[in-house]
């Protein structure tokens, strides 16, 4: 499975630095799929590149990430959301903790935290898709009804 992942940054530098410290995690089932500079470009985005991950900064222009956290969660709840930011302040890590992300990284981003975060992560995300598996399957098969096809004898064949 290759997982998805979306960056939300404002900051070009930034947007590069996280996108190597990303790729340099060496894990092959990880691909940036989406790069968007505000929350308001991400919500278009997001249809179209279905990511599983979004790493989004909250000091944006047109829409900061914790009102974009608040559109995902409402319209795309199997998304897992993780903010970066450049502030330590414990008002920023109070409101992360109310919309329940996944995780809060703080700028510069450590390459050792980050790959750890996404491996906690891709494993959430392969949970989450084996349960989803687990309950359509024990659906389909609780509606199996054997004798829905008559058993006629084929004509010609015996």
């Amino acid at each position: 499975m290759i997982y998805r992942i979306m960056i939300v940054e404002d900051e070009p530098p930034s947007m590069r630095n996280i996108e190597k410290n990303i790729l340099s995690c060496g894990a092959a089932d990880i691909t940036i799929c989406g790069r968007a500079y505000n929350g308001e470009e991400a919500l278009r985005m997001i249809p179209q590149v279905h990511p599983h991950i979004i790493l989004s900064d909250i000091q944006m222009p047109v829409m900061d990430g914790f009102t974009l956290i608040e559109h995902i969660q409402q319209h795309y709840p199997d998304i897992m959301l993780v903010i970066l930011s450049g502030y330590e302040e414990f008002h920023y890590v109070k409101k992360a903790l109310q919309f329940q992300i996944s995780d809060y990284l703080l700028k510069p981003i450590d390459r050792t935290e980050l790959k750890n975060v996404l491996e906690k992560l891709k494993f959430s995300i392969s949970n989450q898709i084996y349960q989803s598996t687990t309950r359509y399957l024990r659906a389909c098969i609780g509606n199996y009804k054997p004798d829905i096809f008559p058993r006629y004898p084929l004509k010609g064949y015996g």
